[in-house]
This record gives structure tokens, sequence and C-alpha cells, in this order.
């Protein structure tokens, strides 16, 4: 049996706009998926994710490609894809064809922004080829885990792969060089919070949302997003130097940009201003919004966040800065 995980991680700037090219920044968490995989004797695939959804669900898929499922069949099919696509990736690259018994659990929500499908995507790909005797490092689990990611949802970025692949905290920007380095001084950073609601929308659907929006006024859409990808090379710059409270600042500003092309919702509003009123320096979506995370910056006043948030119908935890990457487990 092998055993991998990967951290979830938070967008503290530039999501939908690193689609786009532009530059984002993100944290790998302290909260980890986990895949265990051992051998069939077969070439099926068996897949049992107890906290995956809320229910948990087993799935098996057969050498012809065919599913056989236990549980809700809606929820199940939308966690499944990503699973299903990681191994037949790895079967297309390298020529393999390993059954494989695989079992998925989860530390947080999955499908509500925090990275949990790119987490599921490296760490099957890892614990998969572990089987198959194959060697991939986390560069090449974070590559293959975005185009799980691209075929699924049909666009993505390498943001979350690379994070949840590398850990740490990134800031990350495709149009330049390897595409990501580490940020200095994020342990300054303390007092995150994550508040957390039911999705309305799927990543895949909030992405396309945003590229409607832009076909129909480019010219507008283009500017906001490029203001988000300055505001990210802003954030790296404060991070650094220390200026926490003005990180905060961009935090709510970056929040308005997201509220404007239309990713945020009723519930994710009235969390990001409860958060703000409790006491965070600033509070926004994470992710891709439709429901799902924010985010709040609020040192010395976390608890009080908390509270806030939970009194609006939102699960909340802390958060912290996990420097490990996807890593096989010991068993």
């Amino acid at each position: 049996m092998v055993s991998v995980s990967a951290p979830g991680k938070i967008t503290l700037f530039g999501e939908h706009a690193i689609v786009y090219g532009e530059p984002a920044i993100a944290i790998a968490i302290n909260k980890r998926i986990r895949v265990h995989a051992t051998k069939r004797s077969d070439d099926a695939i068996r897949v049992e994710a107890k906290d995956l959804v809320l229910a948990g669900f087993k799935a098996l898929l057969t050498p012809n490609g065919s599913i056989t499922l236990e549980g809700e069949s809606g929820k199940i099919l939308a966690a499944l894809s990503y699973v299903k696509r990681a191994i037949e990736i790895v079967r297309e690259r390298y020529g393999i064809n390993v059954g494989a018994h695989i079992t998925i659990t989860s530390e947080m929500p999955v499908g509500a922004g925090l990275g949990t499908s790119a987490a599921v995507a490296v760490s099957v790909i890892k614990a998969y080829s572990l089987l198959a005797e194959l060697d991939l490092n986390n560069e090449e689990c974070a590559e293959l885990g975005y185009h799980v990611e691209l075929s699924v949802q049909g666009r993505a970025s390498r943001m979350d792969s690379t994070t949840t692949a590398i850990g740490g905290a990134l800031y990350i920007d495709p149009r330049k060089g390897k595409g990501y380095w580490a940020i200095k001084g994020v342990e300054r950073l303390k007092g995150l919070v994550v508040g957390y609601v039911n999705r309305e929308a799927s990543t895949g659907e909030m992405i396309e949302r945003v590229k409607k929006l832009r076909d129909s006024v480019p010219e507008v859409l283009d500017l906001v997003i490029k203001t988000i990808g300055e505001i990210s090379r802003k954030a790296k710059s404060m991070i650094e130097a220390g200026m926490v409270e003005e990180l905060g600042t961009l935090m709510n500003i970056n929040h308005g940009l997201l509220e404007a092309i239309g990713v945020s919702t009723s519930k994710l509003s009235q969390m990001v201003y409860a958060a703000r009123s409790a006491g965070a320096l600033g509070s926004k979506i994470t992710g891709a919004g439709g429901g799902g995370c924010i985010i709040a910056l609020a040192p010395r006043r976390e608890e009080e966040v908390i509270a806030a948030l939970k009194a609006v119908g939102a699960a909340a935890f802390k958060a912290e800065l996990s420097n490990d990457g996807l890593k096989i487990e010991e068993t």
C-alpha cells in the first residue's frame, strides 16, 4: 500500500485574473487530502471516498471505462471526474494499466474554493504512479494535475496544482520563467480565518460566467483583470515588507472587483462584511466564487471573526501556512 497527501490552499489574491495570464498569490494550508492506494488483481480501479462528499461514496471503474456507483450519483460524478481523469492521464502518458483500490479522505470541505480538486488530482496521480513503480516528482505531478483540471473544467490555471504540490506561499506568474516563486516574510501573516458555505455553482461554471462577461464587454473586463493582477504584484511587495494592515486593504479592494465581475453571492458578501465588522483587517472571496469560501486576515481577532461567521450561518476555521506540499505518508 502507498499513502500520499497534499494540502489545500487559499488564494490570497488573483483568482480569475490568473486564468488570463495575470499573477496571483496562493498559500498552502494545514488541511490535507489523503490518498491510500493498494494494487488489485485485475485492471479495475475501485475508489472509496468517505469524506469527499457528505455521505461519502464508492465507485468501481472497470477496464472498459464503465462506472459502478454506490451513493448519491450527482455528487459522486462531480467528485469522481477528477479522480477518473487523474488515473486516465497517468495511464495514457506512461502506458500502464495497473488495477488499484484507492481510498480518499479530506480534512476540509471539497469543492469549496480551497484547491481540493487539485489536491485530489495530484495525490491520486502520485499514489497511482507509485503503484506502477513510476517515480514522478512534485513538479511533474503538478503539471499532470493541471491537465486534469483543464480537462474536467474546460479552462484552468496552474495555480492550484502548483500550490498543492509544492507547498508554502507562492507568487504565481504564468507569463514568466518557471511560473512560481516562494514569497519571503509570509510567516508574518497571522490570523487567517476561512469561512465556508455550500457552493451554488462549480468552478467550471464560474470560469465560464466570467468568460461570457469578458466576451460581452472585453474592454471593461480586461481593465478589471489587469487591476487584479496589479493588486497581486503590490501585495507581494507588502507581504515581504511586513505591511499587514495595508495588505488587508488590498484584500478588500480585490473582493470589490470580484463582486464586480459577478463571482460573489449574497451569502459570500454577507460573510465578507461580517468578518470585517468583527475586526478583520481585510476579507474576500477565495477561489472561484459562486458560494464556497471567504478568507479573513484577522490577527488577534480570530475567535471574534469565527463567531461572526457562524452567526451568519457559515462554518469557519483558523488556517495556517503549510510548507509541506505533496508528500508520501508513512504507513
